[in-house]
């Protein structure tokens, strides 16, 4: 049985820093936390609706093709084209959002909590209770990727808010994240580097999609925007 105070750790340094930021940008106001709901149904809604051609190339070709560099390339594709389909889409819907950049802030937010959640605090809280011997060392890398996760939906999503001005953008916001995902999988999986050295290049990475996002919408309101 693993460190229980390690397990918890890790769920809170995965979890807490999203949390405090939605706590700042939502505050008191009930369509702020509404935000928030609507991006993690967002991600979940891209997870479900690309689950099913992600799993058509090892049906038709094999549980082999999984473990390729081409296959890698295929599923950073759907989570690029779906992801940002979807929060486009939502981002369309739901015109409240637009109206104030606290809540687009909330809606990226929300959108990287849930997948934190569900990617890796509840499988971390599983492999426990299943008796996993998991040290903080080793949950560490997968706390801090949350976090660099939550980061790149934020700016992500200021690249989709973009979209309502220039389409472009939500092409940029696909490639991008289709790009990230590649580099973090193939790193690891493909050449095989050290996690902690995976870590460090999603976090330079996700630093300049963030200063990125931060210089397209700085000059914009987002009552400016509307569709």
């Amino acid at each position: 049985m693993g460190d229980p105070l390690a397990v918890a750790g890790a769920v809170l340094i995965a979890v807490a820093p999203s949390l405090a930021a939605l706590a700042y940008f939502a505050r008191k106001d009930r369509r702020g936390w509404l935000c928030l709901g609507i991006g993690g149904v967002g991600w979940f809604a891209a997870l479900l609706l690309r689950l099913v051609p992600l799993q058509l190339p090892a049906f038709v070709l094999g549980p082999a093709i999984a473990s390729t560099v081409l296959y890698f390339a295929y599923a950073a594709v759907l989570a690029g084209i779906f992801e940002e389909g979807v929060r486009y889409l939502l981002l369309w819907k739901a015109g409240f959002i637009r109206a104030d950049m606290r809540y687009v802030l909330c809606f990226g937010l929300g959108w990287g909590l849930l997948e934190a959640v569900l990617i890796y605090a509840v499988n971390v809280v599983v492999a426990y209770y299943l008796g996993y011997a998991l040290s903080l060392t080793d949950l560490l890398p997968g706390a801090v990727e949350r976090n660099l996760a939550v980061v790149m939906h934020v700016a992500l999503t200021l690249m989709v808010f973009k979209a309502f001005q220039s389409r472009r953008y939500l092409f940029v916001a696909m490639a991008l994240h289709a790009a990230v995902d590649f580099a973090a999988v193939a790193s690891y999986y493909t050449l095989h580097l050290p996690v902690w050295h995976v870590e460090g290049i999603l976090l330079v990475i996700v630093l300049i999609l963030a200063a990125y996002a931060a210089f397209i919408t700085k000059k914009k309101k987002a009552g400016s925007w509307q569709a």
